[in-house]
Formats: structure tokens, sequence, C-alpha cells
């Protein structure tokens, strides 16, 4: 056995290794079910696999207790198992998830259902994978996740899971489109008055609470989402109804704080039927939309409700400073101009080098020019393999004269690229390499020109990927606030400035207004009395009952 100790030396520090499979198990059969057994106010820790483990029970209990590291889950719920209720713990440092209610996969019969996991601290889970949660439903029903404080997993704060419709139907037969949630027992469940932050630390597509192909009628309620998501990865949700998730009330959240490097928002909504109402949506300054939706996979979108949302914007990016990974973003409009003044050090002719990413050819679509001369196209701008994968590339070589220049860059055909930095040098030998420039040969001269301005802001309240007839049933009596500047539809026959959207017949009865929070600097985003929004029926959200109650116990919070 070798021992790879984080903090020096082993010396006299005590090593406990896991041999069992879990530290307690309750394990009932369909013929025997274990009833009324309850567990309160221990310390467990450990097991090769779960710590604590339900199957074939009822109406048992863990109450109270510190649950720690161990290979698997927290508390796994399995199989045939009714009304286990999980409260009062601290759940931490689990290889997997938290907790997961797992139950029979279609065409299994819906024997898991009707639990509580309430007022516990669920935290650092996913240390072995990739792939950790906080709270995992899959095919079980009816539950109850409520009152807790979740954060720091590398994936989800909960997740709701079956299998979407066009997978079922090939999977088990006699699916049809009318009988498919016959199938998917993941229905009714209620996520609630949950306080969650720093979950997808290391994830892409992804949301802090999340569905995928699960039954109808769950509800999100009243849960706390914030400073979710990372700076490695793109499409980042605060709440995310993914593929086939139908029939979702989604009601009282407040979300802000999502980041990521691209395609973020606070809620992507798939599925039929999901109606969104009466929640604090704040779009980041990196969030593309406050509600995205898409049709994908066969699935369909449709049936959505907007209702009486106040969805508010953080000022846009500050001008960026000029350094690397500054990055431009929003120059793919045809015509999109950008302008520098620079100080040529010496007459001669300079290669011109960008870099650049896109994911598309944009090769002659792009021009520079000089002093208002000739422009000049811009070749060798070929796709680079994504958005976050950056390439110098020499797209021209300039004659310029010593002294003040004005550069005057368009995207004359339009298409999606962003830059990082451009570099005239007449050493026409030198090239770039990552971001940390050789000097030219001696004699010779380099000048480098990097993001100064941002030209728009290109967020929306709503962006539809792909726009289709039935995608919203309703959308109205909801507020929208970007500091006085235009508030913006992306996708669509709305597609533009708010009027068009609501020239479509959508958000008629909407309005443009400071929503009036008590500090949204301080993120406090309760209303004051004075607010607009009330008068329009908006209900003030609970935030107080959000996380936390009094009784978890003193000693788990001290640790």
């Amino acid at each position: 056995m070798y021992v790879w100790s984080r903090e020096g030396g082993i010396g006299e520090r005590k090593i406990v290794l896991s041999t069992g499979e879990y530290v307690i198990g309750v394990h009932g059969t369909e013929e025997e079910l274990v009833r009324n057994l309850h567990f309160a106010g221990l310390d467990v820790a450990g097991g090769n696999g779960d710590v604590v483990e339900f199957m074939g029970v009822e109406d048992c209990s863990i109450r109270f207790c510190l649950i720690e590291n161990g290979k698997g889950n927290g508390v796994e719920v399995h199989g045939r198992a009714q009304r286990v209720r999980i409260y009062g713990n601290e759940i931490r440092e689990q290889g997997q998830h938290g907790v997961a209610l797992q139950g029979m996969g279609p065409p299994g019969p819906d024997v898991n259902f009707r639990h509580v996991v309430e007022n516990n601290h669920i935290h650092h889970c996913g240390r072995l994978v990739g792939h950790g949660y906080g709270v995992r439903i899959g095919q079980s029903g009816k539950n109850r996740v409520v009152y807790n404080h979740i954060h720091h997993m590398p994936r989800y704060a909960t997740t709701i899971k079956g299998i979407r419709y066009q997978s079922l139907r090939e999977q088990v037969e006699g699916v049809t489109f009318e009988n498919r949630h016959d199938f998917l027992h993941s229905r009714e469940n209620l996520i609630a008055y949950n306080d969650i932050h720093d979950v997808n630390m290391d994830s892409q597509d992804t949301g802090a609470m999340e569905s995928w192909g699960p039954g109808r009628d769950n509800v999100y309620d009243h849960n706390l989402i914030h400073d979710v998501g990372n700076d490695r990865f793109n499409l980042q949700s605060g709440i995310y109804l993914d593929d086939a998730s139908d029939y979702f009330t989604v009601t009282n959240n407040i979300i802000y704080g999502v980041v990521g490097t691209g395609g973020d928002q606070c809620i992507f909504a798939k599925g039929i039927g999901n109606r969104i109402e009466n929640n604090v949506l704040v779009v980041g300054r990196t969030n593309v939309a406050g509600i995205r939706s898409m049709e994908m996979g066969g699935e369909r979108c449709d049936g959505h409700e907007y209702a009486k949302n106040i969805v508010v914007f953080e000022p846009p990016p500050e001008p960026p400073e000029g350094g690397f990974g500054e990055r431009l973003r929003d120059l793919h409009g045809m015509g999109t101009v950008l302008e520098w003044e620079v100080e040529i050090p010496a007459s001669g002719d300079y290669g011109f080098w960008l870099r650049y990413t896109t994911s598309v050819e944009m090769g002659g679509k792009t021009a520079i020019s000089v002093d208002d001369g000739e422009s000049v196209a811009l070749e060798g701008l070929g796709a680079t393999g994504g958005w976050d994968h950056w390439k110098w590339r020499k797209v021209a070589t300039l004659k310029l004269a010593q002294g003040k220049r004005a550069l005057r860059w368009v995207n004359v055909e339009g298409g999606g690229i962003d830059l990082d930095a451009l570099v005239l040098c007449d050493d026409l030998e030198w090239q770039p390499e990552g971001v940390e420039l050789t000097e030219p040969e001696a004699g010779k001269h380099r000048v480098v020109i990097q993001a100064e301005w941002s030209p728009s802001d290109r967020r929306a309240a709503y962006e539809f990927i792909n726009w289709s007839e039935g995608r919203i049933a309703r959308a109205d009596g909801n507020l929208f606030w970007n500091g006085g500047r235009e508030v913006m539809v992306e996708g669509g026959p709305g597609s533009g400035a708010l009027a068009r959207w609501q020239g479509q017949g959508f958000d008629g009865g909407s309005a443009v207004a400071d929503p009036l929070f008590v500090d949204a600097e301080k993120r406090d985003f309760r209303l004051r009395r004075e607010s607009p929004v009330l008068k329009m029926g908006f209900v003030p959200i609970e935030v107080d009952k959000i996380g936390l109650k009094e009784d978890f116990p003193r000693r788990l919070a001290a640790e």
C-alpha cells in the first residue's frame, strides 16, 4: 500500500482505510421490508461504497448525524424504498453524491417515493468523480428536498433524472408519446427553500439545478441560486430544464452570479409546458440571456409560460484594459467597425498579425485600412477549433509611414470572430507564439494593439436559439430593467428591441422600469415598498426562510 500525504510526512498520524461496502446498511426484501428503524446523533465515516444505504425499507430515518468520507454517496436510498427521512445532517467529502434517491429504471415499477431530504448541509462531494451532485433523484417521485445548504460540487447541486422520450421509446417496448410519463417515476418532486452556491465548479453544459428526461409536474420553488459555474467551460445555467423536462413549475427563485465562458444564462428551458413565474433573474455581465430555450434531439420545446418575473441586467462590462485574454466579442454583425490610433516608430513594410478565435471560415470577410486608404482583405482566418482555441495568423502586409496612423478594421461580410490582439512588426521573419511575445530582430520594431473597448451589449431578456411555433404560450406581466439601456430579445420573429417582440403579441402587459431592490450591489434583492413590480402582481420572495433551519445541530454547524 502506498500513501501520498497531502500535508507532508505521515509521522504519527492515524490513517484509516475502509474495506466494508458501507458503514450502515439497512436492507430489506420484497417479502420482508424493514420498517421504522431510525438513526440519530451519530458520526458515520468511511465505506468503500456508500456511507449509509437504505433498500427495501419504509418509514426509516437518519437525523442529526455527521456523514463523511464515503467512496460513493453519503446516503443512498435505493430500489424499493418509501418515506425515508434524511434530516439535519452534515453530509460532506463524498466520492460521488451527497444524497441519492434511486428507483427502478423503465419499465420497472414505481417503488421509490415520498422521501424527505430536509435541513441538511451538503458540501464538497464529487471528490472522486467529476459528476458529483448534492442530491440526485433518479426514477423516484413525490420527494421533498427542502431547506438545505448545498455547495462546492463539481457538477449539479440537484438533479432529477429519467430518460428522454426519443431514447425511452427505443429502449422499452410499448412506449408512445402519449403514455411516456407512465414509465417516468421521477415526478411530482418539490425542491424548495435551498441555498445553493459554488456548484458546477468543474463542469460544462450544466445547471445548478438540473433535470433531464424526468417525469412531469416537478416544482422548483424559493431557491437562492448564486455564484455558480466556472471560468473554464461554457453553457452554465442557474436552472437547466434539459431535454424532455416537461411541465415544470419554476417559481419564486432568485438567480444571480452565473459565470462561464459563453452561452451562459439564468434559466435554460427546454421541454413542454414549463411555467416560469415570479422569479428574480439577474443577467450577469458575461451571460447571454435571462431565459434561453431551444429544441433539439427530436424533443419538443413548446407551451412555455414566462410571467411576473423580474429580469434585470448587471451593468455591461467595463472597457477591457488591454491585456491578453480580454478578447473583443460581439463583432459578428456585418459592418462592425473597430478603430485605433497607433504610433508607428519607423516607415516600412509591416507584417499584420491577428490573435483570433472563430468557429467558421472568416478568410477574406474582414478588412483593414490605414488613414482612410484602400481596404486590404484579411486572409487565412480559418476556424480555430472552438471559441476557446486561439490562433495567431499573419493576415496582411501593410506599408506604413512613421508617425500616428489611424487603423480601421471592418467585418465586411459578417460572421463570428473574437479578437484578442493585433501586432504590427517590420521584421517580416518574426512570428508570435502564445501570449509572451519575443522581441524582433535588432533594429526592427513591434507594435502591439490589444482590446480597449467592446462595441456592444448583446445580452437579451429571452434568447430563442431555434424558434418554433407554439414555443411561448404566454409571456406577460414581466418587469425588465437594463439600467436605462435597450432591452433586447434574440431569435424568432420578435428578435430585436423589446417593442418588436411585443408587436408579436407577447409581453403586452410587461414593463421596463427599475424594480427598486433594497440593495442590488450587496445582493439584497428584496423589494422596496414603492417598487413598481408590486403593482403588477409580483409576490415578494421569502428570502429569510431559505436555507438551513434553526434546529440544525450546533455541533455540526461548528464543524
